[in-house]
């Protein structure tokens, strides 16, 4: 017999677990099902949170660095790398937080926390499938979809080769590249270069509009932009990305510029980061009503879905993904669930 809940939360992360915690602490039967590592999502284990790490670590190499213009000059000289002790730091860093959550989640009790996998059978039934346990069926009065976001891929030759990363895979690289060719001029991808550019890897940007990041104010993208390339990032706006092929020593990146001329750009690895999408794949959408598509799903002014009792918030309903955003929808929607 399917176990029953008053609520069904797929998605562990900054939507999906304060949601889970504030129903529980009103004392509704909560089941919240995480497919990661632990509670805390994509910000926690592969974007704000560790790129805000490496970039504190990032910040100390180049400070190091600019030391002499102070009239400062270090015994040892230039500070030696560690990469592998700031991963670990990294690595210990998310491992409190998201031990944190998971305590706070297991001291109530009619929150029951599963790491594994959910399904959507019907408008009220869900396979779960507990991490090394068989299926059980769970039966709900109300499920939130809470998955967030996946990283977008071009669809270009070559996107699929080893040497091709996205912001999450190099997030948690095991070693410093020499050279990286960043696909991609926006929030994402101006961070990373920024970041790994600190750390001394030389860094070549392509962005197919006129300029980097493209929906931020004019003036202050155009001034970091040239602030950026004063620091040694060659930038390279107008240029579309058209194949990515293998070398014998890395990854190389062929574009057409804005005249239509073809360029090639090698790296020891190519960084692909032209957006995110919503991640609605293995839901089981297709077992109810919810209306979606590329943008992500649909939802209205409470965040119900067409499927009536079937919630969604975050990154997975589309723009704008940011955690706090996910975080506040989803204290609007338990104060709406508990009337």
């Amino acid at each position: 017999m399917p176990k029953q809940v008053d609520v069904l939360i797929i998605g562990g992360g900054p939507g999906g677990t304060p949601a889970a915690l504030a129903l529980a602490r009103a004392g509704k039967h909560v089941m919240l099902v995480e497919k990661g590592p632990g509670l805390g999502g994509t910000c926690l284990f592969e974007g704000c949170i560790p790129s805000k790490i490496l970039w504190e670590s990032a910040a100390k190499c180049r400070l190091y660095r600019g030391l002499p213009a102070f009239g400062l000059h270090p015994p040892q000289g230039e500070p030696a790398l560690d990469w592998g002790a700031v991963m670990a730091r990294k690595r210990a860093i998310l491992a409190r937080r998201s031990h944190a959550a998971l305590q706070r989640a297991r001291a109530l009790p009619s929150l029951e926390v599963i790491f594994g996998k959910a399904t959507l059978l019907g408008p009220r039934r869900a396979r779960v499938t507990p991490e090394g346990e068989v299926p059980r069926e769970v039966d709900f009065q109300n499920a939130i979809l809470a998955t967030g976001s996946v990283p977008h891929l071009l669809p270009i030759p070559g996107v699929d080769l080893p040497r091709v990363m996205t912001s999450e895979s190099l997030l948690d690289i095991d070693h410093l590249p020499e050279r990286l060719v960043v696909i991609g001029g926006g929030a994402i991808g101006v961070e990373m270069a920024a970041i790994f550019h600190a750390f001394g890897t030389s860094i070549a940007l392509l962005e197919a509009g006129p300029r980097i990041l493209g929906p931020m104010d004019e003036e202050l993208a155009l001034m970091l932009q040239e602030r950026l390339k004063e620091e040694g990032i060659a930038i390279h706006t107008g240029a579309k990305a058209q194949a990515i092929r293998e070398t014998g020593q890395g990854a190389a990146v062929d574009y057409l510029d804005g005249e239509g001329k073809k360029h090639t750009l090698e790296g020891e690895y190519v960084l692909e980061v032209t957006g995110r999408h919503p991640h609605v794949e293995g839901l089981g959408l297709e077992h109810t009503s919810v209306q979606w598509d590329r943008h992500g799903i649909k939802v209205d002014e409470h965040l119900e879905t067409h499927e009536p009792g079937i919630y969604a918030l975050g990154d997975v309903i589309g723009h704008p993904m940011f955690a706090h955003w996910a975080t506040a929808q989803a204290l609007a929607l338990a104060r709406h669930l508990l009337g």
